[in-house]
């Protein structure tokens, strides 16, 4: 009985704190998510954190092509994307043009300029595919996505 004790305690000793990604109580289409985000621009990833707990890279450099809703605080920007084993931030692959939905953040805590709208529940990043946005596998012609967006936040 010691001995399973003692095992047990440094079990318990030894662990490294546990940290389940929570889910999202409701999740924001990207109309939800446009009217809510500070800024909607047309990036493409540079560069990533080398850091990479469980997930992904801590945050994301973005290239700022075009700024849809508000204006950003420079050309290149620094995004949240993985917070430990946990998406909450945004994900972009490669390096293709993306309509990026973006909340300002607080920088002491995420070292980040932006973070996903409504802690990742929302739409994040819309890939961009041959003058094409791409929403849930449907492609919208580019043009008129614009137009669309336009209208969802007036």
């Amino acid at each position: 009985m010691k001995q399973t004790l003692h095992i047990f305690t440094i079990i318990l000793l030894t662990a490294g704190p546990t940290h389940a990604c929570q889910p999202c109580a409701e999740s924001f289409d990207w109309i939800e998510t446009a009217r809510s985000a500070d800024v909607v621009v047309v990036g493409r990833k540079l560069d990533e954190s080398a850091e990479e707990d469980a997930g992904g890279p801590d945050w994301i450099d973005l290239m700022v092509d075009d700024e849809l809703i508000g204006t950003a605080i420079s050309e290149v920007v620094r995004v949240n994307s993985w917070d430990g084993m946990c998406p909450y931030g945004v994900q972009i692959n490669g390096r293709e043009p993306h309509i990026v939905f973006l909340k300002s953040a607080n920088l002491s805590r995420t070292r980040a300029h932006y973070t996903a709208v409504a802690q990742g529940c929302g739409a994040k990043a819309l890939p961009i595919v041959d003058d094409h946005v791409v929403v849930n596998e449907t492609r919208i012609p580019v043009a008129q996505f614009l137009e669309q967006l336009r209208q969802v936040v007036e």
